[in-house]
């Protein structure tokens, strides 16, 4: 009892310093807004708790200390229907490093859509144009001293907006950690596009870093059960969000399981669900997503372990 009361001091904590967060000048001052879109459909069934729980190929976007976890090759593809027809891919593959020397991978990240040109009010666009962005990152992560796993990616970034272009390169840390306390919880620390910087034309705009600080507990109240929460934020004080998360890996069979979840985000009162159909070394993840202004949006990915 005394651990789920620690627990539940640490989680409002982190909801009463969300909302004490003031939103800075600098708010909406930065570019590459789609490296905030989370990949995958697992993290986005759970809110996006996932700084502290990344332990397979989703780490590569999350929490890339989450590598020193995996043990088997895996590869992921993912596809978010977002809004206005904008279309999200995300790929990733891992590889365990011999003689427990960690595990290191590849991402690509690829955002694209189309819209009209107009330069006076006819029926018909006098062009279309397209916008497309991109991420390449090459991440490595293991254990390293005091029981702490870290990783760390290099990103390289490019965005193009019809005629003009920019690129550039950002580097993603991350950290977890047992918390010496408690056995069954862990700590996640990640911060996101460090350095990056993308120039148009004659002037350079910094990459929004993002800054997510997780708690998680497995298997501490029943079975195959994980809780996690998040607080994620811009670090140029953008409004910050406490997510919540909780997966339950249903195990029906030695080669069949269904793992439903369920989430919320105190940034525009999102709430999220979704769920994983496990078969022998795959995984197909589905994830919903509420929007109070636009519509909702959904996920859909597959992860294959070999």
């Amino acid at each position: 009892m005394k651990k789920v009361f620690y627990l539940a001091v640490i989680i409002l904590t982190i909801v009463t310093f969300a909302n004490a967060v003031s939103i800075s000048e600098n708010a909406g001052t930065t570019t590459g807004e789609f490296l905030r879109i989370g990949a995958g459909a697992r993290p986005a069934g759970m809110g996006e708790a996932f700084a502290s729980v990344a332990d397979d190929v989703y780490s590569l976007y999350w929490n890339p200390a989450g590598l020193s976890k995996v043990t088997q090759k895996q590869a992921l593809l993912a596809h978010t229907f977002w809004y206005e027809d904008v279309s999200h891919e995300y790929a990733s593959y891992v590889h365990p490093l011999s003689d427990n020397k960690g595990t290191a991978g590849i991402s690509v990240t690829y955002l694209s859509t189309t819209y009209e040109k107009r330069a006076g009010d006819t029926e018909e666009p006098d062009s279309n144009a397209s916008i497309g962005d991109l991420a390449v990152g090459l991440s490595y992560g293991r254990k390293t001293y005091y029981d702490i796993d870290a990783g760390i990616t290099l990103k390289f970034i490019s965005s193009d907006l019809d005629t003009e272009s920019a690129s550039g390169f950002g580097v993603d840390l991350g950290f977890q950690r047992v918390c010496p306390f408690w056995e069954k919880m862990d700590m996640g620390l990640a911060i996101s596009n460090i350095g990056g910087s993308l120039k148009y034309v004659d002037e350079s705009v910094a990459v929004g870093k993002i800054l997510d600080l997780g708690l998680s507990v497995k298997d501490a109240y029943f079975k195959h059960l994980t809780v996690a929460t998040d607080l994620r934020t811009l670090t140029n004080f953008s409004t910050p969000s406490v997510n919540l998360g909780a997966e339950y890996n249903w195990i029906i069979t030695d080669k069949f399981s269904f793992i439903p979840r369920a989430g919320f985000k105190t940034y525009l009162s999102q709430i999220t669900a979704g769920f994983g159909i496990g078969w022998k070394s795959y995984q197909l993840d589905y994830a919903f997503i509420s929007h109070t202004d636009l519509s909702s949006n959904n996920r859909i990915s597959l992860n294959a372990k070999f």
